[in-house]
């Protein structure tokens, strides 16, 4: 995969060049590099449902607004499920739809989504011109979150998923991210259904127990299988691979920082 990253006015951000290759889009994934935050927010916190000063918020918004040229205003009230969204306009100011996957045709609209270990999944159709953005925590990602979103790329705009190019952004990685049983249990469920033989196999592959109560799981992998039966090319969707429990320079981490954390922001609009 080719990541890179961009620093400007002090702010360091994360960009994909499988992204930039489409010649469509427009993108970004924050790091916690920048801004003006303090303390376990320290420093480039956008996130508004943390418990961060409000001020320092809308100005690390700002900022990143002026380094990046995309508007950082927030589309989606993520709620941890399977809800995709066509969006046509932002909301009226102070209107947040709820939705956890958020797509769109319509140049210069962009798709934004804050959060911190859930895994970002970057669509983008090349022929129809249209993208998607979905957020796949774990319960997400159990409810097929990023196969829902390409099936309604396909359902709003025709989109063929041989013509997709798919990014996998930084999450909570294989080596660091534990469930119990109950949560193990809610994926080998979701597995069962939508699936071919071999997919629920690699699926299932994916969740490994490491004692009588415990499992680790690979979002990336899970993200990936569950684009391929979409219908995506394997060449086509890559994944950053970047641990955001691991690596505390760069990122801040829900489950490392014991909920008291900020958030990245995912990123991506059509250029008109």
């Amino acid at each position: 995969m080719g990541i890179y990253f961009t620093e400007k006015n002090g702010i360091t951000a994360i960009k994909f060049k499988e992204l930039d290759e489409t010649g469509l889009v427009d993108h970004w994934y924050t790091t916690r590099i920048g801004g003006v935050s303090s303390g376990a927010y320290a420093s480039m916190n956008p996130g508004i449902t943390t418990k961060d000063e409000l001020q320092n918020i809308m100005e690390n918004r700002r900022l990143l607004k002026e380094a990046f040229k995309i508007n950082p205003r927030e589309t989606l009230n993520l709620v941890h499920g399977d809800k995709v969204l066509r969006i046509e306009e932002l909301a009226p100011e102070g209107e947040v739809p709820e939705a956890d996957a958020a797509i769109t045709n319509v140049p210069g609209l962009p798709l934004v989504i804050f959060y911190a270990d859930c895994a970002g999944v970057y669509i983008v159709d090349r022929a129809k011109k249209a993208i998607g953005l979905a957020h796949a925590g774990w319960r997400g990602t159990a409810a097929s979150i990023a196969l829902k979103t390409v099936n309604a790329m396909r359902k709003e705009f025709g989109t063929n998923p041989k013509d997709c190019t798919a990014v996998i952004a930084p999450s909570i990685g294989p080596c660091c991210f534990e469930i119990g049983e109950d949560a193990a249990e809610i994926f080998f469920e979701s597995f069962s259904r939508e699936y071919s033989e071999q997919h629920r196999k690699e699926l299932k592959e994916s969740i490994s127990k490491i004692n009588k109560d415990k499992y680790k799981a690979n979002l990336w992998k899970i993200n990936e299988i569950q684009l391929i039966s979409a219908g995506i090319k394997q060449e086509s969707i890559s994944a950053a691979n970047l641990c955001t429990f691991c690596r505390e320079d760069l990122f801040y981490s829900y489950r490392r920082d014991n909920k008291i954390t900020g958030r990245m922001g995912a990123a991506i609009v059509l250029r008109t």
